[in-house]
């Protein structure tokens, strides 16, 4: 079926690898024992790394020598633990299967993907598990980290990975399709500058410069839309484990975090002293804020919701409130802030660069009006300031002065930049 390939049964689970890695055959052996419990995992034995887990997925890698070099593969491993999934398999392919014949067909249609060395399945009666290797592409960043960083021009080339959510479809996609896809491409809109993604659509429109008007209009809605709908999982994933936050508890605390910001990193925080304005601690590039008589859950869910929103705000690492028998209303919002940045009221030029920050909160402001409307009583203590270069950028530090809302974004944009120019008034006086 797929050429090149070879079938290897070892125990339960049956195989398909490339011919040309049979290689790897001894390693899959203790692989699969690992699997299937035949071996247990002792300190000496480092074959197999963990490097992520969660209810339905394990994602690995191991090493092997061959050839005169060190290659690295990463083994995927799909579970089905549910009955549900389980009698679902009976009727359709394992992800397992699914990525590895998406890849493969893709590679055969010229895609630039990285074929799968091999794949496995584990079935008694039902499907127990199904399996994906792959070799780990070195020296390589995924198309977000390459934009946020400053790598160098070179040579480059783009790769395709994870193919267990694609379908390939024998027709062209129907342009509502189009849109949804380049919509999802446009969440990422802060990382290209308006001339970038002008010259993107006038390419993708073939210069038709009223197409080009309409798509982007739809674009913006369907983005928009998608946005809202992100803010709205993120509200309900943040306070469940999974495999972008955890839940906390130990002795002193209990609370919430961000998989990227472990507690063992954050606690330590809020026992070293800081920069404090206002019951906010500034620690390094984290900003602390200590609250009272506030559900701090809810102040999670809401800071994690804005933040689906891609919105320039910090980044909600983790929330914590001390256990009973030691204040027990106490609580402490971490976020982790963009490099150089103070706060607006600290802001030396606050007075004499007046314009620069007004035109920089308006940006925000327009920025954000597709969403809702920053609260009345808004001040500079809620803003952090940070210059690129010879421009200003401004991000909301205080989840709590933007309140989400379904007005059109007409009556947001006005409300906000009324608000905006009265913060700064106001400063003056």
């Amino acid at each position: 079926m797929f050429k090149g390939y070879i079938s290897n049964t070892i125990g339960r689970i049956q195989w398909t690898i490339h011919a040309q890695s049979s290689f790897l055959i001894p390693y899959l052996e203790r692989i699969s024992h690992r699997i299937l419990g035949k071996v247990k995992e002792s300190a000496d034995d480092i074959l197999l790394t963990i490097m992520r887990k969660d209810r339905y997925k394990i994602l690995g890698e191991f090493k092997v020598f061959h050839a005169n070099e060190e290659q690295t593969y990463l083994v995927k491993m799909y579970k089905y633990s549910g009955l549900i999934q389980k009698v679902k398999q009976l009727f359709k392919n394992t992800r397992g299967f699914r990525e590895f014949s998406m890849t493969y067909v893709a590679a055969m249609k010229g895609v630039p993907v990285e074929v799968p060395v091999a794949y496995g399945e584990r079935k008694h009666l039902f499907t127990k598990g199904s399996y994906l290797i792959i070799r780990k592409i070195e020296r390589s960043c995924t198309l977000r980290e390459y934009f946020k960083s400053s790598i160098s021009p070179g040579e480059r080339r783009v790769i395709l990975i994870d193919f267990e959510r694609v379908s390939l479809q024998a027709k062209s996609l129907a342009e509502k399709q189009c849109v949804w896809y380049l919509a999802k491409l446009n969440r990422a809109k802060r990382y290209f500058t308006n001339t970038d993604r002008l010259r993107f659509l006038v390419s993708y429109t073939d210069g038709n410069f009223d197409y080009c008007k309409r798509l982007a209009r739809q674009i913006e809605a369907v983005t928009v839309y998608i946005q809202k709908k992100d803010a709205r999982k993120f509200y309900k994933q943040c306070i469940h484990e999974n495999r972008k936050f955890g839940v906390f508890k130990n002795t002193d605390y209990h609370g919430y975090f961000k998989r990227d910001y472990p507690p063992e990193t954050l606690l330590p925080l809020l026992n070293t002293p800081g920069e404090s304005t206002h019951a906010v601690r500034y620690i390094h590039n984290f900003r602390i804020v200590c609250f009272t008589g506030m559900n701090f859950k809810h102040v999670w869910m809401h800071a994690n919701a804005l933040f689906a929103l891609r919105i320039d705000i910090l980044v909600p690492a983790g929330v914590f409130k001390r256990n009973p028998g030691r204040q027990s209303t106490e609580g402490f919002l971490i976020s982790q802030m963009p490099d150089n940045c103070i706060p607006l009221n600290q802001y030396a030029d606050l007075r004499s660069d007046r314009n620069s920050i007004l035109y920089a909160l308006l940006r925000l402001a327009e920025q954000v009006s597709p969403f809702g409307t920053f609260s009345k009583d808004l001040s500079a203590h809620d803003f952090l300031v940070q210059m690129k270069g010879n421009r200003l950028e401004c991000y909301l530090g205080n989840y709590t002065a933007f309140h989400i809302n379904h007005h059109p974004v007409q009556k947001n944009r006005t409300v906000n930049t009324r608000i905006i120019k009265q913060l700064l008034q106001t400063d003056d006086t």
